[in-house]
């Protein structure tokens, strides 16, 4: 009771410590007092918050991936930057309708990230021409990890940019 309380507190080090005390404590319990916090508490650090998902039990964890996946659904997406941090190698399905919807560069990144599955190149093809520096590093890394022979133009493209990290990358995914 004294931690579910301390999840309001002004502190976002105090606040955020305490969830994930909790998640830690009752995994099941927290998924109702600690997963809205995450949403809502735009304050905590979104490293300390990846920190706590990735430890707790997969309770917790699939909790918070469902109700990120309800959030898209909803077009509320969360910070996919935080889902990263749960399963890693793991295919989510909602990252396609999340990239076809979205405009925001840093949520385009972060789901570009966080493609496992083959299947879901086009989606990093269709951001070749993209202007942002953070989204065109993450489709060169992309194209670097799943494409074939036909994404030589577009890494080759890739490798014009003014930017050192977008040529760095398409170097890198050609290699």
């Amino acid at each position: 009771h004294d931690l579910s309380e301390l999840l309001d507190h002004p502190s976002p080090a105090l606040s955020v410590t305490a969830a994930r005390a909790l998640v830690m404590i009752d995994p099941g319990a927290a998924v109702s007092l600690v997963i809205p916090m995450i949403i809502r508490r735009r304050d905590w650090s979104a490293s300390r918050v990846a920190m706590m998902i990735k430890e707790a039990a997969p309770l917790f964890s699939d909790a918070f991936l469902l109700q990120v996946q309800h959030d898209v659904h909803n077009k509320r997406p969360q910070v996919p930057r935080l889902v990263e941090a749960v399963h890693p190698n793991r295919h989510l399905p909602f990252l396609r309708r999340l990239l076809t919807t979205t405009r925001n560069p840093e949520l385009i990144a972060a789901c570009l990230r966080l493609i496992r599955d083959p299947a879901d190149l086009d989606l990093a093809r269709d951001r070749v021409r993209d202007r942002h520096q953070s989204v065109q590093v993450q489709v060169a890394m992309t194209l670097g990890r799943f494409g074939t022979r036909q994404d030589e133009p577009a890494l080759l493209l890739l490798l014009r940019s003014r930017e050192w990290w977008v040529r760095y990358r398409a170097a890198q995914a050609l290699l």
